[in-house]
């Protein structure tokens, strides 16, 4: 079997990442006439040796990093007809303008933060090429500060509602325990075995409690004094210190009895930590990685726990109405608005098996601005936005704009995402 037969085998299937390496790496490899019959992406110095662009070492040791995600028909589509027909569409267009060809090329991997190409022309007037397999353009991923929604606390929809935000993390919490304690030595999970807790009876072991560094450490003596070799009696019992994670003066002999009585072990992506309610509880209001489990039943217990649904339905109205008003003025800004379109200091071109589009920079035409904002039915936990931007007397374009948690409810902090783009022409776009 030939390394890419074997390679597609591993990978059936698809995600974002394969997508991804296909298609980006498949149109890199047009572009240099790289023949997609010979093509191993474990060795890809030999394929691209013969390329009429420079490409990197970085790039050469990204498409490696990345050669699990190889897919044969997937990448021949975008090296082949697919990416042979934009190659002949972006020179025409570079001719047009008046620009040479760039010289080099990479691929970015995926960390294209401060570019928007996927493909990037090195030392060139214009960007490279941003590049999208199917569906309409998604034109960024952003934090929420681009939105004009920055605050102190990185969970965004916390930080503009925290009292109602409070209530249904709390309700969640409370509601996994339970069905969890319901069922001693079986784990519960809302979604995925991945994700689970389970309520284990007894004492818990020591060690296993992770919350157990956040404790103050006992401070050393003075150098001056001499240190004993007698075991030190501290002054105060070190439960009875406080943190920034546990509650102050807590009932020690409450916690006491409550550790004996049982404990949890929470496991999330293959690692799992074991801590007490009290810990759990105490730790409840910053984002953590092992807070999936409780995430996971926000999502999927949407439409049967009928408090949860009251309770979210309070805080996405207070967040619905707020946050139409503050992207409106946040949006008002050019840097922030340019931004969330992906219209930046330089031209790019935008390419999708169907479509090639030529983006102009900011300084090609004045004038953009946000003409509306609506905000749309939620999904779940998903924000939805519809942004209409646009010329004066020119039909505008529109984009949809998600606020969500893409990597886990409690898990991590919101992100944003700018997709679903209609009429790219609205703003500016040229389609070739």
């Amino acid at each position: 079997m030939r390394f890419k037969e074997f390679k597609s085998v591993l990978t059936e299937g698809g995600d974002s990442k394969k997508t991804q390496f296909n298609s980006e790496v498949g149109l890199l490899a047009a572009m240099c006439g790289v023949d997609p019959d010979t093509f191993d992406p474990e060795n890809p110095e030999t394929s691209f040796a013969n390329s009429p662009y420079t490409v990197g070492e970085d790039t050469l040791n990204n498409i490696k990093r990345g050669s699990e995600s190889f897919n044969e028909a997937k990448f021949k589509k975008w090296a082949g007809p697919v990416g042979q027909k934009i190659t002949s569409v972006i020179l025409d267009q570079l001719e047009k303008l008046g620009y040479v060809p760039p010289t080099e090329l990479s691929w970015v991997g995926g960390q294209n933060l401060s570019s928007v190409a996927d493909v990037k022309f090195v030392n060139h007037p214009l960007d490279g090429i941003s590049i999208k397999e199917a569906g309409a353009p998604t034109l960024s991923n952003l934090t929420a500060k681009a939105l004009g929604l920055a605050g102190e606390d990185p969970d965004v929809f916390r930080a503009h509602a925290k009292a109602e935000w409070d209530d249904v993390k709390t309700h969640c919490f409370e509601s996994v325990l339970e069905k969890a304690m319901a069922q001693p030595g079986k784990p519960f999970y809302p979604t995925k075995p991945k994700y689970s807790i389970t309520y284990i009876e007894g004492e818990m072991p020591v060690v296993a409690d992770k919350s157990k560094k956040s404790q103050p450490q006992v401070q050393p003596l003075p150098v001056q004094q001499p240190v004993s070799t007698e075991p030190a009696v501290p002054q105060q019992p070190v439960a009875q210190a406080t943190s920034p994670t546990t509650p102050a003066n807590p009932d020690v002999s409450t916690l006491k009895e409550n550790v004996s009585q049982g404990y949890f072990e929470i496991e999330f992506a293959g690692k799992k930590v074991q801590k007490t309610q009290e810990t759990i509880m105490s730790e409840m209001f910053l984002n953590k990685d092992w807070q999936r489990v409780f995430g996971d039943y926000f999502q999927s217990y949407w439409n049967r726990d009928q408090e949860l649904k009251r309770l979210g339905t309070v805080l996405f109205t207070k967040i619905g109405s707020d946050f139409v008003n503050k992207i409106k003025s946040g949006l008002a800004d050019q840097m922030n608005l340019h931004s969330v379109v992906k219209i930046g200091d330089k031209s790019y071109f935008y390419a999708t098996p169907k479509d090639v589009f030529y983006v102009p920079s900011v300084s090609s035409k004045k004038g953009l601005k946000l003409i509306d904002l609506q905000y749309t039915n939620p999904k779940g936990t998903n924000q939805n936005f519809l942004a209409t931007i646009g010329y004066e007397d020119e039909e505008p374009a529109s984009v949809a704009i998600y606020i969500r948690y893409a990597n886990g409810i409690f898990q991590a902090n919101p992100t944003v995402r700018v997709q679903s783009l209609k009429n790219p022409q609205g703003l500016g776009w040229i389609r070739l």
